[in-house]
């Protein structure tokens, strides 16, 4: 071989061996490239689109770039398939910023991607990864200030994140901060958004692309700064976060040492503040480490430590943050070294760090004299301006307030700026010392009724008066007008000037038939968070029929979005929002409930044009005898001085001595929290909010907080908590899989979803989880069992339904779903609650925009079903598990059938005529709103097409229209009521006179039917004190009889000669009704019960109540129906039909008057089956042999009274646990379980010198603290109890 041969073959070899090797050589040598120098937003903006700057070069920034003033395109593109790691569109290079920043960076992208299927990658770079786990795409030594990124696709899938929308593959990303900025995406939830993150969209590396998915992604020292605010189509899942939107697919390499403190929010819940884990798996939490975020409300601290804004800003680093990257200044966040040495992100900083310095016992919102301005921010010396030097002039570094030039309370902004054009803004509130007010003469105009300006303290001075009505002025001058007609929803304002123009007052009122409520947010935006409180103000304005003062509120509160499609719907097409109030102190808001409260909502009924469906069944719940249901108020809202429109002002549900009246573990929890603070140093509001998240203490009686465990014995008598036996308020909803809203959720044997209204946080308590599923399973097995008995799984004692549930509360609550054929009835918005005592109750009724057909309306789609029962209907079924809903086994129990029936007749003449009879409350209702209504149609008309459906016309013509106008909404209601109830009346046959032919034809209707082979022949109620019994059997496998009388009281008696007869005594009989009823059902030889071989019978007796309780007969032992031979779906349905297609829908060629009737399917065993069968197989007692001849008597052990007769009396001291020198306190002793005991108020030595008693009155005491600090205790005594409470003066 030729030696030149030899070389070419070296060569070759060589090059082989240094450009083919798999992996990792060529990343060597892309490595060893020159980096390419970026110096202008030009040059940056030529990555990937230029030969010269491919995706897979490095770069370095060797200046600062604004990017401001134009809209960038990522890097790369912004589309293509998901979970890229090379290819088209994905930076594979590196890129060092060398501690430079890009500022003023704004992209806006929306509407279609090419492909459905397509995902949008937005930010800097779209795509940063690679497939080579020798050659990572890295990003390192970067920062980000003004970030502005709003994308609103109508399509595909969305990613967005200030550096990236994916990081995929091998990819670092390193030493990069986002310091400040705002990030909205798909904020009209119309695309999935399936990671939006501060500064990472996702980290979602398709296995497709590389087997070893997220496994090589670094995310190290990062800091953002930004607010996040994303929506998506997929409510499930919340896939927002501080640092990284979404990790998916698998965890990553590492993760750790980053800090957030924006604001991240997902469809207007919190998200989170690190990073949102592919469907709530915690195992992709896996590897992160060191991470914090700001607490409370800026992201959900899973995989992070949350803390407070004063904790983060103490100057000191926190673990796991190397001084080598990250410093820590007092009264700054932790940032990365390099923020602080760039100057413009440096400024930045310490702008953001700036604050006033107020004169003592002053604010920003109580400015009275005079506020020190700081002179500097870092280097950077600040120049001061005011926005109103009237009332705050500004003078160097000082600020003065002039309280006697201003006439009303003034809001003043203050503005640092820096020489490179930063700005800071403070807003702060002057308060005027003049003595001079105006004020109106009445607290509502009302037309007819003059309205005078009032001017106080005016001198000798003269005013001139300029009036307006809806923005026009008009021919007064006076200082009184009165209101015609014509002013009625429109702005009532004066301008009353002084002649020698020393003084100005203007007022305004809004006129209007209905109350008016006044909301205004502190800082004048919208409420854009359900999540997010913002604090505001509120002033309640009455009207003729609400004019009490003592209902008319003024003063703080907090407001937020409320709601889950309703929320989402509203922001995402711009409609009337609803809202959730929190106010500073409790009140009874128009005095409309029954006592005081802090929580209240206001309801925008966007899809109810009635603005009544809500309103009527809460009242009509109320009026037939529902325990508690929400007391409400049609008011007209003015929000930031804008009319919004018309809604319902409504109380909270919620637990409380006012609402839903049972024991309350979460305020006991502050309790215990309020006591411990008397005596230790930690903070009573934070440690209280722990415990109601944590209840573990009430079973160790111990509780760690901020690594100090104290032994709560020492400060609170817990031997005096109960066990839990209730206190418990439930709600049904298909959502419960969302874990961070639904927080202690379950399903029920028959799949029905339930979780904890309160206490929120049961699922740290084992017992609580326990005994309500237990208590629910129970429920099901009794109402699935042939005579409605089971095994309680909490008691292991035998019950009857009506042991578990109070039977009224179930029948009233079954006439109000049932009357208003609400598709949410039974699916969500559904309540139940239960106290320590006593029986589990369904209620309160809650949700009725969608009542009475008005689901059609809003969906276009949905049933319209005015004939046909609601527990039964299967176009009713949205989600799978209502299929097995309790109302479906409820209408299969006779005795049930009767009182509801009972219950029919009780009220229909009254209560339910009231409603729809002419100059009846539908009728008054629409009188009373009209003019509202007309406004608020005014104002909202033009979202109207967003639906159609069908309506009824006046003559009971139903027809298909565009959403309806408040008037035609009002027609379609009332005729639907008027169609139903007529349907009704037919049902319930309410003429016939035959009580039992009418009991067993509304049986019949419920789908069920009566056996031909049992029959009851005779009911003899002639002979005193007893009654007998008689069946008729036509079947000879037939052997005994047992009698079930009212539902509960079971004896057995002997077929012979084709008959059974049983006598029993009148105590058997149900004392407080004069109907009764009695079933049949057939026994064969065995004793076991046969299927659908029952009968029943009504008959009418006036029983005397016995005396004393005569001692229960023995109950036998029954066990629950066997199990369901298939297994039930492990979730219900996950894809609500909440958000409908809002494309109206063509008008349908036919007219049909007649409305769609819902015939009964085969009632359900109770067992979630595909077809369930009418009647269990199993014998009730479990065995084959005979039944004995003896008795069910549930009174013997109802668990109602039992447990009331076995709880002990509790009592607890309410009130604060601190107070300051000189001011008064208020103690009220909480007793539960009262034994007619008196309480007793004992002062120790200390507390008398501390103290000044004032009032002492039963359960409460007044108490004024002295001139001197220390602690006191107070002693309560009630019988053989004692409680102590301390309090401390400071």
């Amino acid at each position: 071989m030729k030696p030149t041969r030899h070389i070419l073959l070296f060569l070759f070899a060589l090059f082989i061996i240094l450009f083919t090797k798999p992996d990792n050589t060529l990343a060597a040598i892309s490595n060893t490239r020159t980096p390419i120098e970026i110096s202008t937003a030009e040059e940056l903006a030529k990555i990937g689109k230029d030969s010269a700057y491919s995706l897979e070069d490095n770069y370095i920034l060797t200046a600062d770039i604004d990017l401001s003033g134009r809209n960038w395109e990522p890097i790369g593109g912004y589309y293509g398939e998901k979970g890229r790691v090379s290819g088209n569109g994905v930076f594979t290079g590196t890129f060092d910023g060398k501690g430079h920043v890009i500022s003023g960076m704004t992209i806006n992208l929306s509407g279609d991607l090419p492909y459905s299927y397509y995902y949008a990658e937005v930010g800097l770079f779209g795509i940063v990864g690679s497939g080579n786990s020798n050659d990572y795409a890295e990003i390192k030594n970067l920062i980000f200030t003004d970030v502005n990124i709003k994308t609103e696709f109508t399509n595909g899938y969305t990613a967005v994140g200030t550096l990236c929308g994916d990081l995929n593959g091998y990819a670092s990303v390193n030493n990069v901060a986002v310091l400040n900025g705002a990030i909205y995406v798909n904020t009209k939830s119309t695309a999935n958004t399936v990671g939006c993150g501060g500064v990472i969209g996702e980290c979602r590396t398709e296995s497709s692309y590389l087997a070893n998915v997220n496994k090589g992604v670094t995310v190290t020292n990062v800091y953002n700064g930004a607010d996040v605010t994303a929506g998506g189509n997929d409510t499930n899942h919340l896939y927002s976060g501080g640092i990284i939107g979404r990790v998916a697919k698998s965890y990553c390499k590492q993760i750790s040492s980053c800090v957030n403190t924006g604001d991240i929010s997902y469809n207007g819940d919190e998200g989170f503040g690190i990073l949102a884990a592919e469907s709530e798996n915690n195992i992709y939490y896996t590897n992160v480490s060191n991470c914090y975020t700001l607490s409370p409300g800026y992201g959900q601290a899973n995989g992070a430590t949350a803390l407070t804004e004063s904790t983060l800003k103490n100057g000191a680093l926190k673990t796991g943050l190397s001084s080598s990257v990250w410093q820590a200044k007092s009264g700054y966040y932790p940032m990365p070294s390099i923020c602080f040495n760039n100057k413009i992100s440096e400024g930045i900083i310490y702008l953001s760090g700036i604050n006033l310095t107020y004169a003592s016992g002053e604010s920003a919102e109580h400015v009275l004299t005079t506020i020190t301005l700081p002179k500097t921010a870092g280097n950077d010396t600040l120049t001061w301006k005011s926005s109103n030097e009237t009332a705050l002039a500004v003078d160097g570094y000082k600020a003065t307030a002039d309280t006697m030039a201003i006439v009303n309370n003034t809001v003043v902004t203050l503005t640092a700026s820096t020489a490179s054009g930063k700005t800071r803004a403070f807003k702060v509130t002057v308060i005027s010392e003049n003595v001079m007010s105006a004020s109106f003469s009445r607290n509502y105009a009302q037309v007819g009724t003059p309205l005078t300006v009032n001017i106080k303290n005016s001198g000798n001075l003269t005013f001139t008066y300029t009036w307006k009505v809806g923005g026009k002025t008009i021919s007064n001058k006076t200082n009184t007008y009165t209101p015609t007609s014509s002013d009625l929803e429109k702005f009532i304002t004066v301008k009353a000037v002084s002649t020698d123009k020393s003084a100005a007052f203007d007022l305004s009122m809004y006129c209007s038939e209905l109350p008016v409520v006044y909301l205004d947010t502190n800082d004048g935006l919208a409420v854009t968070s359900a999540s997010n409180a913002k604090d505001a103000t509120i002033r309640l304005q009455g009207n003729e029929e609400y004019h009490d003062t003592s209902g008319l509120y003024s003063g703080k509160t907090t407001v937020k979005g409320r709601g889950n499609s309703t929320w989402s719907f509203a922001e995402s097409y711009n409609l009337k929002k609803p809202y959730k109030l929190k106010l500073n102190k409790k009140s009874n808001l128009y005095n409309m409930g029954t006592g005081k409260n802090k929580h209240w909502v206001l309801l925008a009924n966007v899809i109810d044009h009635t603005d009544m469906r809500n309103e009527l069944l809460y009242n009509f719940a109320r009026d037939i005898g529902m325990e508690y249901s929400p007391a409400t108020v049609n008011v007209v809202l003015i929000l930031n001085g804008q009319y919004v429109g018309l809604y319902e002002l409504c109380e909270h549900v919620r637990i409380g001595s006012s609402r839903v009246n049972v024991f309350d573990w979460e305020e006991l929890g502050e309790d215990i929290a309020d006591e411990v603070a008397a005596v230790e140093n930690v903070n009573a509001d934070a440690l209280g909010d722990a415990m109601k998240m944590d209840f573990s203490w009430r079973t160790s009686k111990k509780f760690t907080f901020k690594n100090k465990t104290y032994d709560l014995n020492k400060y609170y008598n817990m031997s005096s908590i109960p066990k839990f036996t209730g206190g418990f308020l439930m709600d049904m909803d298909f959502r419960i899989g969302n874990t961070y809203k639904y927080i202690s959720s379950f399903n029920t044997d028959n799949t029905i979803p339930m979780f904890f209204r309160n206490p929120e946080y049961a699922k740290t308590d084992n017992e609580m989880m326990t005994y309500v599923k237990n208590y629910l399973n129970s429920y099901e097995a009794a109402l699935k069992n042939e005579v409605y008995y089971t095994t309680d799984k909490n008691t292991g004692q035998t019950v009857h339904y009506t042991d578990l549930f109070d039977l009224d509360s179930l029948v009233k609550y079954w006439m109000v779903c049932e009357l208003s054929m609400n598709w949410d009835s039974m699916k969500n918005s559904t309540y139940l609650y239960k106290d320590i005592t006593g029986k589990a109750k369904m209620g309160p009724a809650w949700d009725y925009d969608w009542a009475f057909g008005n689901i059609n309306m809003y969906s276009g789609t949905a049933p319209f079903v005015i004939t046909g029962w609601h527990s039964n209907c299967d176009a009713f079924c949205e989600q799978s598990y209502q299929y097995y809903q309790w109302n479906r086994y409820l209408i299969k129990d006779p005795y049930f059938t009767l009182k509801a029936y009972e219950e029919y007749n009780r009220i229909r003449n009254t209560l339910i005529e009231d409603i729809i009879k002419t100059g009846g409350i539908i009728d008054s209702s629409e009188k009373k709103y009209q003019k509202a209504a007309n406004a608020d149609d005014a104002k909202w008309q033009s979202s109207y097409n967003l639906y159609s459906g069908k309506a009824i016309k006046a003559d009971g013509t139903v027809f298909h229209t565009q959403s309806q106008k408040f008037n035609d909404a009002v027609t379609t209601l009332r005729q639907f009521i008027k169609q139903r109830v007529a349907w009704f009346d037919k049902q319930f046959l309410i003429t016939s006179g035959n009580t039992d032919n009418s009991v067993k034809n509304l049986y019949k209707s419920f789908g069920n039917n009566t056996s031909d082979k049992i029959s009851i022949t005779g009911v003899n109620t002639t002979v005193n004190k007893k009654t007998t019994f008689t069946a008729a059997v036509t079947d000879s496998t037939i052997k005994k009889v047992a009698f079930q009388i009212d539902g509960t009281q079971i004896q057995n008696a002997s077929v012979s000669g084709n008959t059974a007869t049983l006598t029993v005594d009148d105590t058997m009989l149900d004392s407080s009704d004069s109907l009764h009823i009695v079933e049949a059902h057939a026994l064969d030889s065995n004793g076991a019960y046969m299927n659908n071989k029952s009968n029943f019978k009504v008959f009418e007796k006036v029983v005397a109540t016995p005396s004393p309780t005569p001692t229960a007969t023995p109950k036998p032992t029954v066990s629950p129906t066997a199990k369901p031979t298939q297994t039930p779906t492990a979730s219900p349905t996950d894809k609500p039909t909440d958000v409908p297609d809002y494309t109206p829908t063509a008008t349908p060629g036919d007219n049909s008057t007649a409305a769609p009737e819902c015939s009964p399917t085969a009632a359900p065993d109770g067992s979630p089956t595909d077809t369930p069968d009418s009647k269990p197989t199993d014998t009730p007692d479990g065995t084959s042999t005979a039944t004995p001849d003896i008795t069910f008597s549930p009174t013997a052990h109802p668990l109602g009274d039992a447990s009331v007769k076995s709880q002990k009396t509790i009592i607890s001291v309410k009130g604060k646990s601190k107070v300051k020198r000189g001011k008064r306190i208020t103690l009220k002793v909480k007793i539960t379980n009262p034994d007619g005991n008196k309480v007793k108020w004992v002062l120790n030595k200390k507390a008398k010198k501390l103290f000044k008693l004032n009032k002492k009155s039963g359960v409460k005491v007044k108490l004024t603290a002295k001139n001197r600090k220390g602690f006191g205790k107070i002693k309560v005594k009630y019988g053989k109890l004692t409680v102590k409470k301390s309090i401390k003066i400071y």
